[in-house]
Formats: C-alpha cells, structure tokens, sequence
C-alpha cells in the first residue's frame, strides 16, 4: 500500500495454537519535492552566445547546477545569478530545500553557432556616373552570398552572388552570407547613387565672329538632354535636344541629362560670344601719291559700321558707313567700328593713309 503522509504504520502476526506475535512498527516521513527548476531560454540555437536565468518556484530553495553534462548535485555550483553560455552546452540543475526532498532535475541543451563574417561591398556607398561594378566578398571559406537590390532584407530565397553586378539604376544592394554549421552573417548594404553623365558641348566657349553651330551629346545610353539658351538652369521641363542649336548671338547655353531611374546629370555649360569683327579698309593705310578712294568691308554679315576720319573713337554716334568709297585727302587716319545687335561691338579698325612725292 501506498503512504502518501507522514504516517507511523505497525503491525502484528497471529495464527490458529499459536500466541500472537510482538508489534513491529515504522514511522514513514513523507516530505514534498522542491518544485523542478525552469531555465530560460530553453533548448535552443543561438549565435555567439546567451544568457541564462534558471528559478524555481520554491520559496527559499537554492538551485544547484552544472555545464559539463554531469548530474547536479547539491555539491554542484549554486546558481546565485544569470550566467552566459558562449559554447555549445547542456545546461542541468536541481533545487533543494530544507525539509523537503531534491527537485526533479531541468535541464536545457544551447547550440551556439559563430556567425559568418560580415560581407564587403566594393566600392562603397557613393554617386556613380551612368553605372557601377559591385563586387561582394566574404573570407570564410565555402560560404554562400544572397543579395537583393530592391532594397528588401535578403535571405536564402534572394539571388545567389555569383559574379560581379552592374547597378545601372540607384538601387541599395544588401548582402548576407551562410556557411554549413554557422549562424548567418550580419547584414552588408550599400547605396548607390547614379548619375547620368554630364552633357558634352560639341563647341567650346569662347568669342566668335561669325554664327555658330553647337551639338550636344551625352555618355549615358537612352538619356534625354534638356537644355537652355537665356542662362537659366534647365530643367526636365525646359527644351529638349533634338538637333544642333544655331549660336547667332551672344548666348550662354546649359545642358543638363536625365534619364528614369538615375539621378539627373550635372549641368554643363558655355558662353559664346558673339563679336563683330574688326573692320578692313580697301586700299590698306600707306603713303599715296594721289587722294584716294576708300571703302570698308567686315566679315561679318548683317553689321553696320560707324567710322571717323579725325582720328577719334569711333562710337554708334559717329558717322554711318553706308557703302561706296570715301575720298581721303590730304593725311587721314581713317577709324571704324562694326556693330550688330545681340553681339560684341567689333575692335577698332584703323589706317593711316599719308600723302606725298
């Protein structure tokens, strides 16, 4: 039978002829268990390392318990706080009371996994112009790369890096790295920034004295160039290029490149200025014998010419050639400047015609 208590039990024999026999006695002290302790985090895999905290629902017990696999005893170490297990380990423990008999024992195995090294992103974060050639790299050997580049956390589901990626789009390219019997890496990223290629001007800037003719290209594959002529920065809602832009007065022309998906260019540049040119004389200023006939010619088309014969500055007050000759006699110093709108007033032109035997 089963004594459940504390409980004295005794007993006697009889028999038929025969005297009974003496009592015999036993006192059965029954004490509770110390509740089972509970350890947390249970069995589990953790990387690098984790904390344990082991209680027990015993008022006033103390816990005892061991890391090498062995059975606890109360010789074992006393738990007195939270411990970390930086190894695989089989953590067991036991509780003991006064006046009650030893718990059962708990016991929790942690696997700790190394984490893979964290992978390299070459180059870096930065502004590229029109692409960049990523390169992922990690150093444990036999170690699988995932990496997305819509900007998701990657995982074993996401593309496997096998080679080198051309990102040709601003895109964040974020990397882990698995390897058999280890935790997965922390996660690699990167951001790259691209950028179209600044336009190139078919034409320096500089003076001009005739109208001018510029072409605009650009580096980037399928990019639309914008681009201005008053000076003002252009935008994707200025005009775009289609064809080469005629210069016919002083301008200063900007282009910019925009394409979907990349940031747009930076802006180039220029100012061709327009400049009359320096008028000639038909005869050229010498020494003459006789009064002579002069008229004054200019290379560029459509300009009006203002001259003087007293030697001065000519100026747009001065007065207007209008074709034909001019008789020079006696010593003159014949001035002339062309104008245009819209362009540079041209230098002053001068010749000196002298008279004599």
């Amino acid at each position: 039978f089963a004594v459940t208590q504390t409980r004295t039990v005794r007993a006697m024999a009889a028999a038929g002829g025969m005297a009974n026999s003496g009592v015999a006695s036993a006192t059965y002290t029954i004490q509770p268990p110390v509740a089972t302790p509970v350890l947390r985090p249970g069995t589990g895999t953790y990387v690098t390392s984790v904390t344990v905290t082991i209680t027990d629902g015993t008022s006033g017990a103390s816990i005892y318990y061991t890391t090498d696999g062995s059975t606890p005893t109360t010789s074992s170490t006393l738990y007195t706080g939270p411990f970390a297990v930086t190894q695989t380990r089989t953590v067991r423990a036991m509780a003991a009371a006064s006046g009650m008999a030893n718990s059962a024992e708990a016991s929790a195995t942690y696997t700790i996994q190394q984490p893979v090294a964290t992978p390299v992103l070459s180059p870096g974060t930065g502004t590229y112009i029109a692409s960049v050639v990523v390169t992922i790299t990690d150093g444990t050997s036999g170690a699988s790369i995932y990496y997305t580049t819509d900007g998701s956390a990657p995982t074993t589901s996401s593309t496997l890096y096998t080679a080198p990626l051309a990102v040709t789009q601003t895109r964040t390219v974020r990397a882990i790295v698995v390897a058999s019997g280890m935790a997965p890496s922390a996660e690699a990223s990167a951001t790259y920034t691209i950028k179209v290629a600044t336009p190139t001007l078919g034409l320096a800037g500089g003076t001009y004295n005739t109208t001018q003719t510029v072409t605009i290209s650009d580096a980037t594959s399928g990019a639309t160039i914008y681009y201005t002529t008053d000076g003002s920065t252009p935008t994707t809602s200025s005009p775009q290029y289609t064809g080469a832009i005629s210069i016919a007065q002083t301008t200063t022309l900007r282009a910019l490149a925009a394409k979907s998906g990349m940031v747009n260019s930076d802006v180039a540049s220029a100012t061709y200025t327009l400049q009359a040119a320096t008028p000639t004389f038909n005869p050229p200023g010498g020494t003459y014998a006789l009064p002579v006939l002069v008229s004054i010619q200019d290379a560029t088309p459509g300009v009006t010419i203002y001259y003087t014969t007293n030697g001065s500055t000519p100026t747009m007050s001065s007065t207007q050639y209008n074709g034909g000759t001019i008789l020079i006699v006696p010593t003159t110093t014949l001035r002339a400047i062309a104008v245009r709108a819209g362009w540079s007033q041209s230098a002053v032109g001068s010749a000196t015609y002298t008279f004599g035997l």
